[in-house]
C-alpha cells in the first residue's frame, strides 16, 4: 500500500464514507459560530501588535500547523 494514498478524507479504496457529512457539519457548525461575532481580530496581549507578532508552530516537516492562535471579538 502506498501510505500517500491512505488519506481518509481524500479518495481511494481508503476514503471514510462520512467524511462528506463530516465536512458539511464542520462547514455550518463554523459558519454558525462566525455569523455570532464581529470584529475577529488577532490578540495582541498573546502574539504582540501588528507588525511584530510571533507564532509558535508545530516541530513537523509535513504540514505547517500553528501550536495555538489566540482570538479576541466582540459578541453579537
Amino acid at each position: 500500500m502506498n501510505v500517500r494514498e491512505h488519506i481518509a478524507f481524500i479518495r481511494g479504496a481508503h476514503s471514510c464514507p462520512g467524511a462528506p457529512l463530516a465536512r458539511t457539519e464542520g462547514r455550518i457548525s463554523l459558519n454558525r459560530i462566525l455569523d455570532r461575532m464581529k470584529d475577529i481580530r488577532v490578540s495582541d496581549t498573546h502574539h504582540g501588535k501588528p507588525g511584530s507578532r510571533s507564532y509558535t508552530y508545530e516541530p513537523t516537516f509535513i504540514m505547517r500547523g500553528l501550536n495555538e492562535l489566540h482570538i479576541e471579538f466582540n459578541a453579537l
